[in-house]
């Protein structure tokens, strides 16, 4: 499966965030992952300036407004999507494996793996240069 629209053409996004980037974009999606991956959050009906995810995450309430409108007042939980950031890192931000591990509490064997496994390598990413 290619990349969604808006979305970097070499990074595939998991399934299981997908109905989440529809919704607010990756950018935002990336956002929300990285502030509440993995714990149960409540979409308020309406999200405004005050709004707890808009303090939290810096996002703007028209770029949430969307997640209200398909999630208002349920409780969801948004996935971790560690191998989806850790090419994010890399290819977007060209973080190195140790800030990608300290990011995302793992090891920096576990980001070569998952590079490996993305064909992601320094030594993959060398040949296109």
């Amino acid at each position: 499966m290619g990349a969604m629209p808006g979305c970097d053409q070499d990074i595939v996004p998991p399934p299981n965030i997908r109905w989440l980037i529809e919704l607010v974009g990756e950018d935002a999606a990336l956002r929300l992952v990285e502030r509440y991956g993995g714990v149960r959050i409540e979409v308020p009906k309406k999200i405004t300036e005050t709004s707890e995810i808009v303090r939290s995450t810096g996002l703007a309430p028209a770029t949430l407004a969307p997640l209200a409108a398909h999630h208002g007042a349920e409780r969801i939980t948004l996935p971790i999507c560690r191998e989806w950031r850790v090419r994010i890192y890399r290819l977007r931000e060209r973080q190195s494996y140790a800030q990608i591990a300290r990011r995302l509490g793992m090891v920096e064997n576990t980001v070569w793996r998952i590079l490996n496994n993305s064909g992601m390598t320094q030594q993959q990413m060398d040949l296109f240069q």
